[in-house]
Order: C-alpha cells, then structure tokens, then sequence
C-alpha cells in the first residue's frame, strides 16, 4: 500500500487503511453470516471480492455505483438516457444489495453489466479498478467507501457525485473529522446536490465544484407491476377496503397490526397490506403478527388473499409498483422509527394518498413539498396512524383531492433527469474522447 502515503492524507483515512488491510479475517467471517442471512448471493459472491463475472467491454466505459435499491431505482432513468445517446458507450452498474442485483436483472438493458461493488478491502479494490478500469465514475447519493474513492482517484479516474444527500446525523458526525470528510468530498471533480440544504451542508464540510439541483428520485418513471399478478390479486380482493403499510422497518409491522385491528369493526372485510423494507424478515414478522391472533397470508410463500385474510405480506422484491395498486392509501414507512423515512414518489406518482411519521431526515424537501401541495398528512405516533387511516377511508372525497394532488405534484416535477444529463454530458463526452485516443495508442503499440 505504498502509495497511500504519496500525497497527504488524513491520519483516519491511513488508519483506516491499515486496518482494513488487517480486517481480513473478519471479513471472511462476515461474509459467510451475510450468505447464511440470504444478504449475498452465493452464486456472485467472488464479485465483493473484485473479481468480475464478464470481461471489459471496449470504449467508453461510465461506471455508476448505487448502493441500494432507492438508489439503483432513481439512477435507471438516466442510465437509460446515456445508453441511448450513444449507441457506443457502455455502463457498468454497482450496488450492494441482492434486492438491487435483482430489479437490475428483471430490467435486461443493453450494454449495462451490473456487478456488486467490491468489499473496501485494499487488495479487492485494486482487482475491481485494474479489470475494469472505468473511464468516469458516478457515485450516487452518499456512499463514500475510501478504500475504492481513493484507488479511483489515484488511477486517475474522474469522479462524480450525483443526486448528493447528507442526513443530520451524517453531517454531525463528519462534523467531528473535518480532514477527512474534505479529503474524501475532494476526490470529487463535480457534485450535484439534490437540494439546498445538502449544498449547504457539504459546502460548510470542505466540498467543492458543487451545484443544487433536484431529486432524480422526483422524476423516476412509475414502478413496473405485472398485470396478470395485479389481475389475480385484484380478483381475489373484490370489493375489500385496503390500505398499505409499505417500507415498513422493524417496530413498524405491529402498528399497523394494531392498526387494522382497531379499524376492522368500523370497515367491514378491511384488507391491510404490509410490505417489509427488507422482505427477509417476512417469516419473523408472519409469525409476530399470528401472535397477535391474526390471519396472514404470506406472498413469498404463494398464500392466495381469503376471504379471512387480515394481512397480506408482499415480502417480495421488486413488486412495490403491484402492490400500490391495488389501495388508495399508503403509509410511508421508516418514519414512525428513527429511520429517516423512504421515498414517497413512488407512491405519489400512483396516486396514493400518503401518510408519513416524524423521523424524514431522509427525503426532507420532498416530503415539505408534497406537504406544501398538500399532497400528504404528517403524523406523530400509531395512534395517529389509526384515525388517519380511519378518517381517510371513511372519507372518499378527502381521498380523491389528496390523490390528484399527489398526481399533479408528480407530473409537475419531472425534468430532473434531463437537467441532470445536460450537466454530465459534456465531462462524458471528454472522458469518451480520451478512451478513443487510448484505444488507437493501444492499436498502435
């Protein structure tokens, strides 16, 4: 790792170094539990480790790293638009989650490989880079691995930061290592923040070449759904009252339980549909809410929705754009725990009338402007969650004006995409200039 000490870094970053180099065999240990906990893919597991399942295409290589799936989900759209601007260029897609690896497979997009991001183990770091050695690097939303940022930026690599966001609890703790937040927002040559309040804050944290734009996640397309599955199921709920808890973390579930069983009196056959944040746990929340004397029927496990059906669990991936048709009424979950809260356009651009918690550090503009249009009610507790529910389903006129609030408000940000390509477009472009020079210099030797 000699050349970690070529330039000046902080002595956390070189601490940290050090002691990843010496984490290996804590790594291999966590690995296995992750594989045993299905948060690995067994099968694509040499990946994390920098070895690459396909071989480096030729040309323009844009290499976009997206964490998870909110993250791989607002970045499609403009990875649509830079593959079918250039019929030449490639992208390879990184991210972390086998929830993520999924929605990319179901996708099949042309000339886009999606591998999972490296381990940031130095020698898996320096496997990914020397294999494919990308011509750009977009990083999304706040993911800073240093291990990768840094090899990328010793290689020469240059590095973007789109749809930048910085959450109160991260800002306070970069907060308390000055250096070595500047250092590493430094390795960026351009970062498009996606509001004001996150410019301003990696701005008072050494941030440079920075520009406020919108969030790519306003103008993501509607979710995929399946009409045969979304035919099925509205078969078998007929006429049912239905509400969702969707996103939901750990905490949340049994609310909107207790939800359902304090409304069920006053709305005859209600139907609630929960959908875990992280479907893994589907087994563990079937078997808390059966304790509750309630009849769950379980998705993963193919259990059809009956007539004594009180809860259905979409403990499935990539199905969110089904199940928010088939209710009117979503609670945005991550937000009545101290999550931060999800994103609520997927929901908003469906026509949902949306309902969220106290804890949205993670989405605040755009919750503020949905409250603005008046397109969302904010509650404290699961007391509130129940007569808001309560209140919303007994009300169809309050229900209609909330959803073609929510409709209008997501028609009327759409663009951002496009903002967002008109900035990158002329770096790609140079970045796509010097491949073809290396390409014939290559050709040439």
């Amino acid at each position: 790792m000699s050349y970690a000490m070529s330039y000046s870094m902080p002595y956390l970053l070189i601490a940290y170094k050090w002691l990843t180099w010496l984490a290996w065999p804590f790594i291999n240990l966590l690995v296995r539990w992750r594989i045993k906990h299905g948060r690995e893919d067994p099968m694509r597991i040499a990946e994390r480790y920098g070895r690459a399942h396909k071989a480096r295409p030729n040309g323009q290589l844009i290499w976009i790293h997206a964490a998870s799936v909110g993250e791989t989900l607002s970045v499609l759209p403009l990875i649509g638009k830079l593959l079918e601007t250039d019929s030449q260029r490639h992208i390879l897609l990184t991210s972390g989650t086998v929830t993520s690896a999924n929605i990319i497979a179901k996708r099949k997009m042309a000339r886009l490989i999606h591998q999972y991001v490296p381990i940031d183990y130095p020698l898996f770091v320096r496997r990914f880079i020397r294999h494919w050695s990308p011509s750009i690097a977009i990083f999304v939303e706040s993911e800073f691995w240093p291990n990768l940022l840094d090899r990328a930026y010793h290689k020469n690599i240059p590095l973007i930061l789109i749809n930048a966001r910085l959450s109160p609890n991260a800002y306070i703790k970069w907060k308390k290592a000055p250096t070595t937040i500047r250092t590493l927002l430094g390795r960026f040559s351009l970062i498009l923040a996606s509001d004001q309040l996150t410019t301003d804050r990696l701005t008072d944290l050494g941030a440079k070449h920075i520009k406020t734009l919108d969030n790519l996640k306003l103008d993501a397309p509607p979710l995929p759904f399946d009409a045969t599955a979304l035919e099925t199921l509205q078969t078998q709920i007929g006429t049912r009252p239905v509400w969702l808890a969707a996103s939901t973390h750990v905490g949340e579930d049994i609310l909107a339980a207790q939800t359902h069983q304090a409304l069920v009196a006053n709305h005859q056959a209600l139907l609630t549909i929960i959908i875990p944040r992280h479907p893994i746990r589907g087994d563990m929340i079937k078997a808390e809410l059966e304790t509750l004397g309630l009849n769950v029927a379980q998705r993963s496990r193919e259990e059809p929705i009956q007539a004594q059906t009180d809860i259905y669990l979409a403990d499935t991936i990539g199905e969110m754009g089904l199940f928010y048709r088939l209710g009117q009424v979503a609670f945005i979950g991550g937000s009545l725990v101290p999550h931060g809260g999800q994103n609520p356009m997927e929901a908003a651009q469906l026509g949902m009338v949306l309902i969220h918690g106290p804890h949205i550090s993670n989405f605040t503009s755009i919750f503020a402007r949905l409250a603005e249009a008046q397109a969302v009610v904010a509650i404290a507790d699961g007391l509130e969650l129940t007569a808001t529910v309560n209140r919303l389903l007994f009300d169809k006129d309050e229900r209609q004006a909330m959803l073609l609030r929510a409709q209008a408000f997501a028609e009327a940000n759409s663009g951002t995409c496009e903002t967002y390509y008109k900035i990158l477009q002329p770096l790609l472009a140079e970045t796509g200039l010097a491949e073809i020079k290396r390409e014939k210099n290559k050709n040439n030797v």
